[in-house]
């Protein structure tokens, strides 16, 4: 089984400390196949920086057997923020979109060349709810499950608007993303037969975690499941676990610092 990580930051997001370099080692040690990197669009300055990153990611992907595909992660008029991704693994030219567009706009800038997923769609679901219809009509599939924002366990109320609009949509995607700007994060990943794209594309994707694993053809049993019951209490697990953590590590700085001003 192939796995891949999706939604992963490097050097041309200017909020990520990843770079390009390090990020291939570094997935390779995990057994992974594929990294989906999604550049922040309004990060990329230039046409020319996309061609270079596209060349140093050639390189890289050949020096160390790994897939990098390159994508942009776009925020839109909506509030929402949407992740392109090449439907190829061909070198795709970076679209020209304008300033926060409109999901509509979005979708007639990429035409058929990039599949468009919503991400984190848990960081702001009350959005999302207001414009399922849209994203319905716009969108190829969404983050259920987002490192950064849900942990060790994908979202209960994701998988549940998953699932509506997939009840009306049969061919809509459920992916898992890391959101990694740095190294650290919890890892999920993708797991898939074959070729990343492909899998995505026939919706043949199991999304994992070392605790988790999940997909989409497990809906609607799963939905209100014991399992996503106990998964929401694994994300509330997490959550305190963070906050533990910066508490001790914030205290210890404390200390540090009472103890050399005596």
């Amino acid at each position: 089984m192939g796995r891949s990580l999706l939604q992963v930051h490097t050097e041309l997001s200017r909020d990520s400390t990843v770079t390009l370099a390090q990020l291939a080692p570094w997935a390779r040690e995990r057994e992974v196949d594929t990294v989906v990197v999604t550049e922040h669009y309004e990060h990329i300055g230039h046409a020319t920086d996309w061609r270079a990153h596209q060349d140093r990611a050639t390189v890289i992907s050949e020096e160390h057997g790994l897939t990098i595909l390159l994508g942009v992660e776009v925020e839109t008029n909506e509030g929402l923020h949407v992740l392109l991704l090449p439907r190829d693994r061909d070198l795709t030219p970076l679209p020209v979109i304008p300033d926060r567009p409109t999901l509509d706009i979005l979708r007639q800038a990429t035409k058929d060349r990039w599949l468009l997923i919503l991400a984190h769609a848990s960081r702001y679901l009350r959005l999302v709810t207001v414009h399922v219809h849209d994203i319905q009509r716009h969108l190829d599939g969404m983050e259920v499950w987002n490192a950064k924002y849900d942990g060790w366990f994908p979202s209960p109320r994701a998988i549940a608007v998953f699932a509506e609009i997939k009840s009306h949509q049969p061919d809509f995607i459920a992916l898992a993303g890391v959101d990694m700007h740095r190294f650290g994060r919890p890892v999920v990943w993708c797991e898939h037969a074959g070729d990343f794209l492909q899998a995505v594309c026939n919706g043949k994707i199991t999304l994992r975690s070392h605790f988790y694993r999940w997909s989409a053809p497990n809906l609607p049993a799963d939905v209100g499941s014991g399992l996503l019951i106990g998964a929401r209490f694994g994300n509330e697990l997490y959550r305190g676990s963070r906050h533990l953590y910066r508490l001790i590590r914030n205290t210890g700085t404390l200390l540090s610092k009472i103890g050399r001003v005596k």
